[in-house]
């Protein structure tokens, strides 16, 4: 048999691998594309959503201020007279025991206090919605916010109560002298009463028999507990000390003083923390209801207000709730408890706010 030509053969080879490489591309079509690469999402498939964590923007020295919370061991003990609530003088008041043993008791309080730190006032423009005529209408609303950090020191101030010899040496003496006091006619019922359970004229109760008030130490000193969960409950009111406002009756400007609670609006904390913590939680006041921070814990909060006229050159703010601190006022027979006041300045339009005032402080604890 004659062989084909080398022309024709290699014609012939060439047409074959071509078509054998044309079919094997119609079946690699006709393969599903998960098959091929299982690990690729098929074609029209949603992509998986990938979240990355923010890393926490890390601050600048000297950012926040601390506040010094002031302590001292005088707000530990309160001592003050011991009223009788059945003699009242012509103010309605009662009037104090005529007894040198109720003259300045001690009342003791246990203290707790957080440490304070504040970042410098700022303002933060956020769309909001207005209702004119029964309809919405979208506004651009401007508002002043105070940022801040607590931190649970974990320092629970209490008192030890510690009976002494000296102690019970002055109870004695304490009660020789009450007894010495019963000579005026209302006290002669209960000298003949004392008489009568006691065994006759002069014989003192012994010591175990004294009122628990009566009984009180003499001396005491104070512990530490390092322990102690806290709840913050803050209140943040603006005072605003000379605001400018129309008087529209006489159309001059008359200055006043206003006063405003921190605002609950959870968008408003949430866009805040976008600009000031990303990656990290922020607590509004309303956030911190139940909250229990552990000895060491550091928790960020905000305060903030709107509708604000920023015209007032003075102001200041007003946080309760950092420490349990109280002292008892003798003239209104009353506690007053210890909050932190914060003094700003607003020199001009711009939003500028300065820490402390010109010839005033740049923060004060008052009791009110």
């Amino acid at each position: 048999m004659k062989k084909p030509p080398f022309t024709l053969r290699f014609l012939f080879l060439t047409v074959l691998a071509a078509g054998m490489m044309f079919s094997a591309s119609l079946m690699a079509q006709d393969v599903p594309e998960a098959s091929v690469n299982p690990a690729r999402p098929a074609a029209g498939a949603a992509k998986p959503q990938v979240k990355v964590k923010t890393a926490q923007r890390p601050l600048a020295p000297h950012v926040f201020t601390k506040i010094n919370p002031g302590l001292d061991e005088m707000y530990i003990v309160n001592t003050f007279n011991l009223k009788d609530f059945n003699k009242r003088d012509e103010n309605g008041k009662a009037t104090d025991i005529p007894y040198s043993w109720a003259k300045r008791q001690p009342f003791y309080n246990n203290v707790w206090y957080f440490d304070f730190e504040v970042k410098s006032l700022r303002t933060i423009t956020l769309p909001s919605a207005i209702v004119v005529n029964g309809q919405q209408r979208p506004v651009l609303k401007k508002y002043l916010y105070l940022m801040y950090r607590i931190t649970n020191p974990g320092v629970y101030y209490t008192v030890k109560k510690v009976q002494t010899n000296d102690a019970v040496a002055g109870l004695k003496d304490r009660q020789t002298e009450v007894y010495s006091k019963f000579i005026d006619e209302e006290a002669k019922p209960l000298q003949e009463l004392g008489n009568s359970l006691y065994g006759g004229k002069g014989d003192m109760p012994s010591i175990t028999d004294l009122d628990p008030m009566e009984a009180m130490p003499m001396s005491f000193e104070f512990v530490t507990v390092k322990t102690k969960t806290l709840e913050f409950t803050p209140l943040f009111e603006l005072r605003m000390e000379d605001e400018q406002k129309v008087d529209f009756e006489t159309n001059t400007m008359k200055l006043r003083r206003r006063k405003l609670v921190d605002e609950f609006n959870p968008y408003v904390v949430q866009r805040i923390a976008q600009k000031e913590r990303p990656g990290g939680k922020l607590y509004g006041s309303w956030d911190f209801i139940g909250k229990k921070i552990k000895p060491g814990e550091t928790v960020w909060g905000v305060a903030f207000w709107s509708d604000i006229n920023y015209t007032a050159d003075r102001f200041s703010i007003v946080i309760s709730g950092l420490q349990n601190v109280r002292k008892y006022e003798k003239e209104d027979q009353k506690y007053y408890y210890k909050n932190l006041k914060l003094n700003y300045w607003h020199p001009g339009d711009l939003d500028i706010f300065r820490f402390g005032q010109p010839g005033g402080l740049d923060f004060e604890w008052i009791f009110e």
